[in-house]
């Protein structure tokens, strides 16, 4: 198993809703920091959990209560469609407090391509932009898939376009007439 090391808030032992959770719980926002990919992306694992963190009775029921104490200021943990968790701030906390990730940055190219595999392009662009290089945002919006406002739209502004270049052209072509006669 590969070695990882990740920052930890020391002021967490402050917040409001770090004080309300059980000690198992907090223990648990622990575990779920230091087992998640390096993204912050975590595969819910109910039978692990009971035997880490030394759970009594349902570990499933606990790993819901956790989820709901843990969310019920802020969503601090993003539930995928996938069924895995995302620690919503982890990313940013992690490599990008000042600057986005850089994709010519080694590690960050590899964070950025977990990015992509677990199709949270969007969900970074809409939530955390800031961690994002301006490249991926762009690349965001010209693949998400919007409505058009009015398709007939753009044939009009096609149309348009088609006649000013023909305006163009038939004002140069008026412009070289003197010159035609030295063509060959």
């Amino acid at each position: 198993m590969q070695s990882k090391k990740r920052f930890t808030e020391t002021n967490i032992w402050d917040d409001p809703v770090f004080m309300e959770l059980t000690p198992h719980q907090k223990l648990c926002w622990y575990f779920i920091n230091d087992r998640c990919d390096n993204i912050g992306v975590w595969t819910p694992n109910p039978k692990l959990i009971a035997f880490n963190l030394d759970i009594e009775g349902n570990p499933q029921q606990f790993l819901d209560d956790f989820l709901q104490a843990i969310n019920e200021a802020d969503e601090l943990i993003h539930v995928m469609p996938s069924g895995e968790w995302l620690i919503t701030d982890f990313v940013k906390f992690q490599y990008c407090q000042k600057k986005p990730l850089h994709p010519n940055n080694p590690a960050h190219k590899s964070y950025l391509q977990l990015i992509k595999e677990q199709n949270l392009l969007s969900w970074f662009s809409v939530n955390y932009p800031e961690t994002l290089p301006e490249s991926y945002l762009n690349e965001e919006k010209k693949t998400s898939i919007r409505p058009l406002k009015e398709p007939f739209e753009t044939y009009k502004d096609k149309d348009i376009d088609r006649d000013t270049d023909r305006d163009i052209d038939t004002d140069k072509a008026q412009e070289l007439e003197p010159f035609k006669q030295f063509a060959p």
